[in-house]
This record gives C-alpha cells, structure tokens and sequence, in this order.
C-alpha cells in the first residue's frame, strides 16, 4: 500500500550568511514515529537562537503497517528494515558533520509494539546510537518545547496538539497546571482501519470521523470552551501539509519559516477535505505540498484535525512547523534528562 522508502529533504540555508561548513558545533536529533522516522541536524549557537537548523530529512518507515488500532502488535519485518536503513542514513549524515550529540526518541507504535526493543536493539548495533522510547506526556512536552522556542512564546499556548502517525498528543494549559493526554487517533493507523477503497466511501469516512469524535470527547471530558479568544496551535505532517494546500506551495518550499505561525481556517480545512475526499490517490499527488507519502493519509488526518477544532470551537489553528525534532536539541542544550 505504502513505498517502502521516500525522501522528503529540505537544505535550509542559513540566515545572515551563516556557513555551517566553518563555524560552531553541531547537533542532531531523530523522531522515529510511527508513519515517519525525521532528522534534524542544527548548528549550536548563542542564546537565544540556541541552534540553527541546517538539514532537515524525512523518510516514510510505515511502522505501523497493519498494526491494529488500539492495544499491542508487532512491527513487521519490512517495516523493521525500513527502520533500520533510514536511521542508519541519518546516522552516517550526523557523522559527516561530527557531531557532538544524537538525541533519539521512539513514539507512537513503539510504545505498543512487543518487539520494539529488539527493533532498538538493531538500531544500536548498526548505527551505535540509542534511541529512547518515551511515554505521550513527554512526547507532549518536548514537542511544546520545540513549538514554543520556535513562535517564541513566553509561556504557553491555552492548547497545544500534535497529530502523529498513531496518536495524537494534546496539551490544555491552565495557568501554573498543564494537562497532558495522548490517545489513539493517528493519520496512519486510521486510514488502514477505515478507509478501505479508494477513493473511500461516505459511510467509510463517516465512521472514522465518529470515532475520532468519541475518542477526544472520552479523553479530554474535562475542557470547558473558553470562547473564541483560545489559542490553538497545531504541528505534525497532516498540519503541516494543510497548510501547504492552502497557501498552494510545493513540499520543498514546506520549510519552518514558511510554516511557523501561519493560520489555518477551520472553513479551509473543511473545504480542503471535501476536495481530497472525491480524490483517488493518484490525482492527490497532483496537489501542491502533497508528496508520495502523504497522499494516503492526508484524508484521515484532516478528518482528525476537523474534529479537534470543531472539539475546542476553534475556528482557526495556528501552525507550527517546529515540534520534538527541534525540543529534542533544546533539551539537550539545557541539559534536561529525558
């Protein structure tokens, strides 16, 4: 159903003539999700910049091929291959630029997976790094960190989600207390449960958007609607790419100072899906900031992102681009242990 490998590479050059080649040490991070394993490489600088990105990679892994929806699995073999190729890719960049430190994290299907220790265990003896499975709340945590580095929050937003291969992460600030809950509604996960043709069918996308209705409201029964002053923001791939399909670029103009703090309207989002509901796959790669990974997923994932706006009567999303990638460096850089 899925290509078993496909790049999504973005070189970002430097501002105010900077020359990665010459200057400053570098490091390196790696989310390995359940639908993409992506790579961040960044140059250490002063506060409060902290680091400026320099390469950006993203491989399509499918971890989560024909893993079932809730509860334990196992990754495939293929999928294990995959795995192990595109780190080991990512490693041999890092080393090209030697750098002073690699921070991994595993989320998603991994914390599910039964064999996902062997899977590291691969990993660490192919590449010699390890990569740590984290729990969603600190999957949450770090992709707030990125997000807020990045829009240069002071504090935080009022909420926060990050819409994944497998779960999605949302965080609800009150005040000096942060909720923290992460559940099974993944852009990947669903299309292989509900959508089973293609282009899917009314009653198919009808009960996927039931069921992510459910799931929210069963998980964050406590919000109260504050009204139309709550801040919303947004980041994952399905995000990410909505908002290239609104601003009509192409994937390789899809870069974090393209997409930081663009606005997203919930009547665009809507609009967005009537569009790529009608669509086979085929003609959805013909879309701008569509790429061959995406195109599968990208219904299921706007149907989610739907529900959660229409969950906090939000009609607008804020984007970010920056997310655990860019929290796993900083945390390194503040030398916080996770």
């Amino acid at each position: 159903m899925f290509p078993s490998l496909f790049w999504k590479v973005t070189i970002l050059k430097s501002r105010a003539g900077f020359d990665p080649s010459s200057e400053g040490k570098f490091t390196a991070s790696i989310d390995f999700g359940s639908h993409t394993s992506r790579f961040l490489l960044g140059q250490i600088c002063a506060p409060p910049a902290l680091f400026l990105p320099v390469i950006i990679k993203r491989l399509y892994t499918n971890l989560a091929e024909g893993f079932p929806q809730d509860g334990p699995g196992v990754i495939n073999k293929k999928a294990m291959g995959r795995a192990v190729d595109a780190i080991s890719q990512f490693v041999a960049i890092a080393r090209e630029y030697s750098v002073e430190h690699i921070a991994g994290a595993a989320t998603g299907i991994m914390r599910r997976a039964e064999n996902s220790l062997e899977l590291l265990k691969r990993i660490k003896e192919k590449t010699g790094i390890d990569i740590n499975i984290i729990k969603g709340e600190d999957e949450a945590a770090l992709t707030l960190m990125g997000i807020s580095h990045a829009l240069k929050f002071n504090g935080s937003p009022d909420i926060f989600f990050d819409l994944g291969g497998s779960t999605t992460e949302i965080i609800l600030n009150r005040g000096e207390k942060k909720e923290v809950y992460s559940f099974p509604v993944g852009a990947f996960v669903l299309t292989e449960q509900y959508l089973k043709h293609d282009p899917p069918l009314e009653e198919e996308t009808g009960r996927l958007k039931q069921y992510v209705d459910r799931i929210i409201a069963d998980n964050v029964a406590s919000y109260k609607n504050r009204g139309n002053d709550t801040v919303l923001i947004g980041s994952g791939g399905t995000v990410t790419s909505l908002m290239a399909l609104a601003l009509g670029i192409d994937v390789e103009e899809v870069t974090p100072d393209r997409i930081n703090g663009a606005k997203l309207k919930l009547d665009m989002v809507k609009s967005i899906c009537s569009m790529v509901r009608s669509m086979p796959i085929n003609e959805r790669l013909r879309l701008k900031g569509i790429d061959e990974g995406r195109a599968e997923v990208i219904l299921s994932g706007t149907i989610a992102v739907i529900s959660i706006m229409e969950f906090f009567g939000s009609d607008s999303l804020t984007v970010s681009y920056s997310d655990i990638l860019e929290g796993l460096i900083i945390s390194y850089l503040k030398g916080e242990k996770r």
